[in-house]
C-alpha cells in the first residue's frame, strides 16, 4: 500500500478522471442503502517527497483529500497535513481502536483515522468520537486488504465532508477498477463501536 495518496471521490458518471490517471477509478463503492455509486481515484506519492502532493483531480469531485500512512520508516512530514491517517499494518486484539484514538489526538488536522485489525477488518474513527468496525460480510469472505481499508476510510471522509452522518450508511459494496473483488463485490459491514449503528433503524 502506498504511503501517501491524494484521493478524489466523485459520484459515478460525474466529473472527468483525475489528471494523470487512467479512464477507470481505482475503486468503486456502492452504498446499498441509497443505491449511490461513488468512484474513488488515488494518485500515489512515495517517499522521499520533493514537494507537497498536488491534490488537483479536476472538476466534479465531491471530495479531494490527502491520505497518509503512519509508518515510522518514512518519517512524519505529511502527518500534520493529512486529512486521513492510516495504520496499514494489522493491529492485535482491541488495539486498533486505541491506535485510531492516538492518531486523532496527536494530529488534530486529520478528520478521519483508520487502523487495520489482524482479524481481517479495520477500525475507522472520526474526530467527533464516532468509531466504526469495518468487517467483510460473511464468514468466508477474504480479509480486508490495506487498500480496502484505505478506500473505506476515504469514503467515510467524503461522507463527513458532505455532511452525512455515518449512522445513515448501510453496508458498502466495493469493486476494483470496475471488476469484482475476489469473485464478487466485496460487501463490508460498518459496525458501531459507539453511538448509533451505521445503517441501523431506530428502535421504536
Amino acid at each position: 500500500m502506498k504511503r501517501c495518496l491524494s484521493v478524489a471521490v466523485a459520484p459515478a458518471g460525474e466529473g472527468p478522471p483525475p489528471a494523470g490517471a487512467g479512464a477507470l477509478p481505482g475503486m468503486t463503492a456502492e452504498l446499498t442503502r441509497s443505491s449511490e455509486r461513488l468512484h474513488l481515484w488515488a494518485r500515489h506519492w512515495a517517499p522521499p517527497f520533493a514537494s507537497p502532493p498536488d491534490r488537483g483531480h479536476g472538476v466534479g469531485a465531491a471530495d479531494v483529500h490527502l491520505s497518509a500512512a503512519l509508518d515510522p520508516r518514512y518519517g512524519s512530514r505529511w502527518y500534520e497535513t493529512a486529512d486521513v491517517l492510516r495504520i496499514d499494518r494489522g493491529q492485535p486484539g482491541g488495539s486498533a481502536a486505541e491506535a485510531v484514538g492516538r492518531a486523532l489526538s496527536r494530529y488534530p488536522g486529520c478528520l478521519v483515522a483508520a487502523a487495520r485489525e489482524d482479524t481481517g477488518g479495520c477500525v475507522v474513527g472520526a474526530r467527533d468520537g464516532t468509531r466504526l468496525r469495518v468487517v467483510p460480510d460473511g464468514a468466508h469472505r477474504p480479509a480486508l486488504t490495506a487498500g480496502d481499508c484505505c478506500a473505506v476510510a476515504s469514503l467515510l471522509h467524503c461522507q463527513l465532508v458532505l455532511g452525512r452522518p455515518w449512522s445513515a450508511l448501510g453496508p458498502v459494496a466495493l469493486t476494483r477498477n470496475g471488476r469484482p473483488v475476489a469473485g464478487g463485490a466485496l460487501r463490508v459491514l460498518l459496525l458501531p463501536l459507539n453511538g448509533p449503528a451505521a445503517g441501523a433503524d431506530p428502535v421504536a
